[in-house]
């Protein structure tokens, strides 16, 4: 009687079977966490680049303040620019859109400016637009 060594096909067969079972899962799960790194990071670029901005404007004297509406890094007037900002310019894909509103409180005590900057791009998965807003309060002494 003979004695074969190795696999038979079947055998090969059930084997690939159960091994893409165990792996296809695993892949997925590598690529979903992927999509979810990319989307932190971007998150994390945009929130410094707010924070960044509202910090500035924050630390600006208040006699040169000026009211913008909705006005990219580019538009910034003189005085509140990114080089008088000491600020660097937004990454490839990203932009800055920055307010800066003065009003009065109720109460006529005084005035305040509001600060809103939104930071915008587009995510690499989906190519739907993002959107990040922070807004703070500078209180005109």
């Amino acid at each position: 009687m003979k004695r074969f060594l190795g696999f038979s096909l079947v055998e090969l067969v059930f084997t690939i079977l159960i091994l893409g079972l165990f792996i296809t899962p695993i892949a997925s799960l590598f690529l979903a966490n992927r999509k979810i790194e990319v989307s932190a990071k971007n998150l994390f670029v945009a929130m410094n680049l707010a924070n960044s901005m509202i910090s500035q404007l924050s630390h600006v004297d208040a006699a040169s303040l000026v009211e913008i509406m909705d006005i990219k890094d580019d538009d910034l007037p003189l005085g509140l620019s990114l080089g008088d900002l000491e600020l660097n310019a937004c990454p490839d894909g990203f932009s800055r859109i920055s307010s800066l509103v003065r009003k009065s409180f109720e109460n006529s005590l005084g005035e305040y400016y509001l600060i809103a900057v939104e930071i915008q791009w587009n995510h690499s998965f989906t190519g739907q637009t993002r959107t990040y807003s922070l807004e703070d309060v500078r209180i005109i002494p």
